[in-house]
């Protein structure tokens, strides 16, 4: 799906797990000055469509944006120190970096530590401290994009970190938990529910339900055998408590 000439590859890998999709935004203007905004804190109305459109997602793993690549770490450094746009707008923030691996399921501590030395350089253009726990960015440099070609990775920025539904580790694709141990997943959790009753819906479908219902700010939602209330939950989460909701249920 293309809007405002902003490129969305779709990458598919093939492993035992079934089918993983990434996608990888590359850098046109409007998604330049989407980052710039991101970063800059400035509110939600100041956001694209794109990241709206994740925040709503269940499905999606991140938004990335891509500011480097090539087919070895050495060619993914030297586009990275191009990239002064990118330096600018993260200059002197505390950040981290995360290596995914779409044909690994498990992307090692070591391997982490490695590819932080080799990218030093361009780290230490960006002035700021680690901190792989509450970093203001998020970099990630996702290794083997392209399933049966030669080894290709990018370096990209996380987009909206922590907005989007799924796991925020970032560790790797195939291996990525279904029931992540934080988000918002793990706060919708049945088992994390003071009152459930023995239908509860999983956070899950209760979210892609409320999405095919496409409930919007203001919205009054009905839902006239509510439960435990999983699909008014979901609904509520979305648009973060700005609607009216209704829940009726039969007793006994």
């Amino acid at each position: 799906y293309s809007r405002s000439e902003t490129l969305v590859r779709f990458v598919e890998v093939n492993d035992r797990r079934g089918v993983v999709k990434s996608v990888l935004l590359h850098g046109h203007d409007d998604l330049k000055a989407l980052l710039r905004d991101n970063m800059a804190g400035v509110g939600e109305n100041k956001l694209s469509w794109l990241c709206q459109a994740v925040k709503r997602s269940v499905l999606s793993h991140s938004l990335l944006y891509s500011i480097a690549g090539g087919d070895d770490i050495a060619e993914v450094l030297s586009s990275s120190l191009c990239e002064e746009n990118v330096t600018d707008m993260m200059k002197k923030k505390t950040w981290r970096l995360r290596v995914m691996s779409l044909l690994e399921s498990q992307v090692s501590k070591e391997k982490v530590e490695r590819r932080v030395d080799e990218l030093q350089p361009f780290l230490q253009k960006l002035q700021g401290k680690r901190n792989d726990k509450t970093a203001e960015a998020c970099l990630c440099l996702v290794e083997d994009v392209f399933d049966g070609l030669p080894s290709f990775s990018t370096l990209a920025v996380v987009l909206q970190r922590g907005s989007a539904v799924g796991d925020e580790d970032l560790y790797n694709l195939p291996g990525s938990r279904r029931r992540p141990r934080a988000g918002i997943l793990k706060s919708l959790s049945i088992n994390e529910r003071k009152y459930k009753t023995t239908t509860a819906m999983e956070p899950e479908i209760a979210l892609l339900m409320a999405n095919l219902a496409s409930v919007k700010v203001d919205d009054a939602i009905l839902d006239p055998f509510c439960g435990s209330c999983s699909l008014l939950l979901a609904a509520g989460v979305i648009l973060q408590g700005k609607c009216h909701l209704y829940g009726y249920d039969a007793d006994g």
